[in-house]
Parts: C-alpha cells; sequence; structure tokens
C-alpha cells in the first residue's frame, strides 16, 4: 500500500516521524488520537459594506462588532442543529468566514483547483 509506506521508513518499518504514529492503526499511538470535524463556513456579510460606511479610521471597528453580532445571532442555532444531528458530545471546531459575495467566492475558488460546476 503506498499511502502506509510513505509512513514508515524502508529500513526497519519504523515510522520516520514520531508525529505520524498516530495516523497509524497497527501502533499504540493510533489509540490515542482525537478525532475532531473541522468545518470552513463562508457566508454572504453585508458588513463589509456597512463598515465602509464608517470611513477608514472606524471600519475596523465597524466590522468587528458586525461579525460579533452576526456569530452571537448564530451561534445558538448551530449549537441547536449540531445536538440534533447527534454530534453535540462531538469536538467541532467551526470557522466562520465572512465574505462579502460567497457564491463568487466558490465560483473563483472552484475554478481555479478546477472543479468546474
Amino acid at each position: 500500500m503506498a499511502h502506509s509506506a510513505s509512513l514508515h521508513s524502508k529500513e526497519n518499518n519504523a515510522p520516520s516521524n514520531a508525529g505520524t504514529k498516530h495516523l497509524d492503526p497497527h501502533e499504540e499511538e493510533y489509540n490515542e488520537r482525537k478525532d475532531v470535524i473541522t468545518c470552513l463556513i463562508g457566508f454572504d456579510f453585508d458588513g463589509f459594506q456597512k463598515a465602509g460606511a464608517a470611513g477608514d479610521q472606524g471600519a475596523e471597528d465597524s466590522f468587528r462588532a458586525l461579525a460579533k453580532e452576526k456569530l452571537a445571532d448564530v451561534a445558538p442555532k448551530v449549537s441547536a442543529a449540531l445536538k440534533t444531528a447527534g454530534l453535540y458530545s462531538q469536538d467541532v471546531e467551526l470557522f466562520f468566514f465572512p465574505l462579502p459575495a460567497v457564491q463568487e467566492f466558490r465560483d473563483l475558488f472552484q475554478a481555479r483547483i478546477g472543479w468546474l460546476p
């Protein structure tokens, strides 16, 4: 198996990096790994326009306040959805990525990586 071979040195079939032992199901350290769900969530956010109206001096503070307000609104909904999905006790790391136009970003990104619709 090519993937498995990359985790081991050729001489003694020992992991070439101690950190990779957690990825090898034949190693004791594999049982110590911690599984975490990680998700990047891009969303349309009108805070860019609103913060821009605050001028150069206040734009960053305005944007930060608007983003905190939006996240405070979304957090209980996300928590409820995770609980409903049976993921309440699962470690989940969510990264919210505000964008002026998420679909435009998605289209540009997918074109760049070759995932054209």
